[in-house]
């Protein structure tokens, strides 16, 4: 697969890892399963969200990658990646909502 990533995806990794610099050797392999995978069913601990038609989220120890996925270049957008406790509050769900949508 194709990946894309946002600069609040990117932005939100690099503080993370000046938190936790292991969380840099597990990001880089779950970004290799994505890129080896055929079809999303593939990646490794990722679900789809209830609440949208196209966004998914991969688990990464304590932390969650939300992605939506784009069908017709066989790609994803890496979107958030946000600590878990803070992962499914109201405004971060309504942030998941709207990439559905957009």
């Amino acid at each position: 697969m194709k990946i894309n990533y946002t600069k609040r995806f990117l932005k939100d990794v690099e503080k993370f890892i000046k938190k936790d610099p292991s969380l840099r050797a597990k990001i880089k392999d779950v970004i290799i399963g994505i890129e080896k995978a055929q079809v999303i069913q593939d990646i490794p601990q990722c679900k789809k969200i209830q609440s949208s038609q196209s966004v998914y989220r991969i688990k990464i120890d304590s932390y969650r990658a939300f992605f939506v996925d784009i069908n017709e270049n066989n790609e994803i957008i890496l979107e958030y990646f946000i600590h878990r406790s803070k992962a499914y509050n109201k405004e971060s769900m309504n942030r998941i909502k709207n990439l559905s949508k957009e």
